[in-house]
Order: C-alpha cells, then structure tokens, then sequence
C-alpha cells in the first residue's frame, strides 16, 4: 500500500512494467517483501528489544541495497523527488518494526478457543 502511494505521489517509478495494468513493482509487493515480514516475524519472535532492532537491519539493509543497484544499473527503478537508498531503507526498517509491533500486539491477546459451530450437536 505504501508503495502505491509513493508511486502516485511520484517519488518512485517502475519503467519496466510486468504487467500492463500494474505500475507498481508487483513481484516485490506481493511476494517478496510479505514472505521477508512474515519470515523476520520468525526470526524475531523471542528477541528482545536490541535483538529485534538488529536484526531488522539484516532485513533491511540488503534490501536497500539491492534497490539501490537497480536503480543505478538498470532501468527497472527510477528515485526522483529527494528519494533515495537511504529513504527506501528509513521506509523498509519503519515497516519491518511496525509490522513486528502488530504481531506482537496479536500475540498478546488472549488465546481463547473459536467455538466450534456444528448445527447438529446436541442432538
């Protein structure tokens, strides 16, 4: 979502497109950066503070980089407006933590069991 928003905005453009109808870069929206929250999730699930924040770097360093070198070697990114690697990591490393609080939040409500909805019981 937020990078649908930067799009619009027009501080990111994806020249190369993999769909006609997408102007948003689709494989990284909707396949890797879900599996890398869901997996830094994992990874971080009984970290402490410290642990969380270092290891959201490992998440979101590389990943700056890599775009980073899209956007200087290839034509598939172009940054305009101020936005750069650094902005992108700021953006990765903010949604990596809150994505990490809501989890955290979700996993300290309370575990109650969903009751079973059979029609029949009682019968």
């Amino acid at each position: 979502m937020l990078d649908k928003l930067v799009v619009r905005k027009g501080y990111i453009s994806y020249p190369v497109k993999l769909f006609k109808s997408f102007d948003i870069s689709f494989i990284f929206d909707y396949l890797l950066y879900p599996i890398a929250c869901v997996y830094y999730n994992q990874v971080t699930k009984s970290s402490n503070l410290f642990g969380i924040l270092i290891k959201t770097l490992f998440f979101s360093v590389p990943m700056a980089l890599v775009e980073h070198f899209f956007e200087t070697r290839t034509s598939l990114i172009n940054f305009k407006k101020g936005w750069n690697a650094f902005t992108s990591f700021y953006s990765m490393t903010f949604t990596f933590l809150m994505s990490r609080t809501f989890i955290a939040i979700i996993r300290k409500l309370p575990n109650k069991q969903i009751p079973e909805n059979n029609p029949h019981k009682g019968e």
